[in-house]
């Protein structure tokens, strides 16, 4: 055996002696799990530096904010990540080293269910907005009935088109849609003046 190589085992011994004696006084106040031995520890490392290559390498995880621990070659995965298809892309991803045992998936994930009735929440909204700018635009007297405008919401803009029976009854349309609660902005660039014949 080398020199060098007994440098290296003796730093080795040092550091796992330093870490049995200084283990148990942490884990008195910070309970956590641990590699059942210095050659386990050293492959642990390792299959963490590994999954988090291949996380870091994925563009489904954009946005995503993913802490890799392992132990006895259990991976543990926490954090956050935007959807639920990218924590299990993530999960799926770490079990796919080689060597990884087994995956805990931690990672905190809106729920499809949760995406699902979100999107079906603004479509509500949007609707909401739409009908009642309807309803304004017929009731108002400044609107003429020659006006033929159309109301469309997404996500809270609101688009006007058709035609306007004049430039009062057009700049109005826009007030009276821009009044309404939940609505962001108003795009108008498809509401035209009505051709006088």
């Amino acid at each position: 055996m080398s020199l060098r190589s007994l440098n290296v085992l003796a730093a080795a011994l040092a550091l796992a002696a330093c870490a049995a004696i200084a283990a148990p006084l942490w884990a008195q106040d910070h309970p956590e799990a641990h590699s059942d031995s210095l050659g386990a520890a050293l492959g642990d490392t390792a299959l963490t530096a590994k999954v988090k290559a291949r996380l870091a390498g994925d563009s489904r995880l954009k946005d995503s904010h993913i802490e890799v621990h392992t132990t006895n070659a259990m991976v543990t995965l926490s954090g956050s990540a935007p959807s639920s298809d990218a924590s299990e892309a993530a999960e799926q991803l770490a079990i796919g080293v080689n060597g990884v045992k087994d995956v805990d998936n931690e990672i905190d994930a809106p729920s499809k269910l949760s995406s699902a009735a979100h999107h079906a929440g603004r479509k509500l909204s949007d609707d909401w907005i739409t009908t009642k700018i309807k309803t304004q635009l017929k009731a108002d007297r400044t609107i003429e009935r020659d006006s033929d405008i159309d109301v469309h919401t997404f996500d809270g803009v609101v688009t006007l088109s058709g035609t306007a029976a004049s430039k009062d009854a057009l700049e109005h349309a826009k007030v009276v849609a821009r009044n309404v609660k939940g609505v962001k902005s108003v795009e108008a660039d498809n509401l035209r003046l009505a051709s006088r014949d």
